[in-house]
């Protein structure tokens, strides 16, 4: 791959977003791909890591923790209501929130995505020394980081 912003004949070889991209797409796809044998989506995995860690989460919680929209985090929570993963009650306490749980089906599903993102990671970081993914993790962070900061002054939170 060329140097970072050194253009080459199709303009967008050079730019570490296009890489950036390019990889996600490809973990991306492996991760639906190995999802699709457990009969889940990509996204869908999350959550039942989250229901695993603490049941009962209101739904916007949820959202929040997936860095997704209430109204995503509405559409994937009814796929899986319908597929027998999750179900939805309101809360006793207070009307207004939508408590998640994890149905028995839901909760069986958890050793399988860990083993799962087991083998992602494995493939994901194959060929690559310790220090390589010490080093990779910070300079993602800080690539995140730097976006997230932007937002922010876009946004007028900074």
């Amino acid at each position: 791959m060329p140097r970072a912003g050194r253009r080459t004949p199709n303009g967008v070889e050079g730019y570490v977003g296009v890489a950036l991209i390019r990889a996600q797409r490809a973990l991306r796809q492996s991760g639906e791909r190995k999802l699709a044998r457990l009969g889940l989506r990509l996204g869908q995995e999350l959550i039942l890591l989250q229901l695993a860690d603490q049941d009962a989460l209101s739904q916007s919680c949820l959202a929040e923790r997936l860095g997704v929209e209430q109204a995503t985090i509405s559409i994937m929570l009814r796929r899986m209501e319908k597929a027998g993963l999750v179900r939805r009650r309101t809360d006793r306490a207070d009307a207004r929130v939508t408590r998640v749980c994890a149905t028995r089906k839901g909760r069986s599903l958890v050793a399988p995505v860990h083993r799962l993102w087991r083998e992602q990671e494995h493939d994901l970081l194959k060929g690559l020394t310790d220090e390589d993914k010490r080093t990779l993790g910070t300079l993602l962070s800080r690539v995140r980081a730097n976006l997230e900061s932007r937002k922010a002054s876009h946004d007028g939170r900074a």
